[in-house]
């Protein structure tokens, strides 16, 4: 017997916040509250956690002093982003 796989995509709502979505297919983290609304804040928290953490955590830095100068700028430019969206967010009711 053969078996059958079901793939099924969603695109983006308009409010969506996750760029890992790069604004095309939704990737299901419910940062937006689309799937269940009473988390949709707890949901948008870990999201904002996770690209902070991968910044923290980034070591692909380039051998090119200019490209790795930019790179540490956006860099620093997202960290202080993710941490205010954060505090935003837990400071929110």
């Amino acid at each position: 017997m053969e078996e059958t796989y079901l793939h099924v995509c969603y695109s983006v709502t308009e409010n969506c916040i996750n760029i890992d979505s790069y604004g095309i297919i939704c990737v299901g983290c419910n940062a937006c509250g689309r799937f269940n609304l009473e988390r949709q804040k707890e949901d948008a928290l870990k999201m904002w956690r996770e690209k902070l953490e991968d910044e923290l955590n980034f070591n692909q830095w380039h051998d090119d002093p200019e490209i790795r100068a930019l790179q540490e700028q956006n860099r620093k430019t997202n960290i202080e982003y993710f941490k205010a969206k954060i505090a935003e967010l837990e400071a929110s009711p």
